[in-house]
């Protein structure tokens, strides 16, 4: 698959390819190098993996604890990259950033984790690079 081919599937399932929520180009990158069968793999296992790091940043934000919510939120940036899921992978970023300056985000920032997540695995959903519920 490359990346005219994720574009175009993209577009097919109403998804605008220019959003940031993937990166098309690392994505058919990954598509090609490691198989779609494989990310389809990837993509179930973060889905599992991803709703109990989810629930714990949120517990780490609702206890005000800024070194949890980093621990959950680059543990979240770490699966969403091996997707090209750029925009859950910025966000986990910034919280992470802000963690390291003694910030702890507040419950927008991890709704907004969540959000992004659910969007970033639904359009992998429709393009057929990841399972659906």
């Amino acid at each position: 698959m490359v990346r005219d081919e994720v574009e175009a599937a993209l577009t097919r399932a109403g998804i605008d390819p220019a959003d940031d929520l993937l990166d098309a180009a690392t994505l058919a990158e990954l598509v090609g190098e490691f198989g779609a069968d494989f990310l389809a793999d990837v993509a179930a296992s973060f889905r599992a993996e991803s709703a109990p790091a989810l629930d714990a940043l949120d517990a780490a934000v609702a206890a005000r604890d800024a070194a949890a919510a980093e621990r959950q939120a680059h543990f979240i940036k770490g699966s969403a990259l091996y997707l090209a899921l750029a925009r859950p992978a910025a966000l986990c970023e910034q919280i992470e950033a802000d963690a390291r300056a003694g910030l702890c985000p507040g419950p927008e920032a991890a709704a907004a984790v969540r959000e992004a997540v659910g969007r970033g695995l639904a359009a992998l959903a429709a393009i057929g690079l990841a399972p659906t519920d």
